[in-house]
């Protein structure tokens, strides 16, 4: 490596460590807001999207529309057959319970044991079609 380059960088740090440390403050803010902004952008996407889904069609239409969905089988195929599946389509984040008053304190990510109430829901039928498309009011 040129030394002439190292000093220039190194003149640069002790010209303005200040410039030099909000720089890179603001690329670690950056870097970690990403994976935030990039999920607000999915699910107004898919919201969007979502209204071009219409009942009859097949899951291959849907991933194509859509991309792949979280699926939730409710399956009692030991009983009754399959009956029905859901894909559902969400935010990873969930900022309503954000702030908690114990440890881990900040807590946006969401478990999902099925669909939420403010997820866009795709029910099949047995033969794989379409049978209903639930989406959610917008947010305030």
């Amino acid at each position: 490596m040129d030394p002439r380059k190292v000093n220039h960088v190194s003149r640069l740090w002790h010209k303005n460590p200040t410039a030099v440390f909000f720089t890179l403050a603001g690329l670690a803010l950056l870097l970690l807001a990403s994976p935030f902004v990039w999920d607000a952008w999915r699910v107004s996407f898919i919201r969007r999207n979502a209204t071009a889904i219409r009942v009859g069609d097949t899951k291959a239409r849907v991933k194509s529309v859509l991309g792949e969905g979280t699926e939730w089988p409710i399956d009692y195929s030991l009983i009754f057959g399959r009956l029905h599946e859901d894909w559902s389509y969400g935010s990873r984040f969930d900022w309503s319970d954000a702030l908690q008053p114990e440890f881990p304190f900040v807590s946006p990510f969401r478990l999902r044991f099925g669909p939420d109430k403010d997820d866009v829901v795709i029910t099949f039928d047995n033969c794989g079609r379409v049978s209903k498309v639930d989406v959610p009011a917008p947010l305030p």
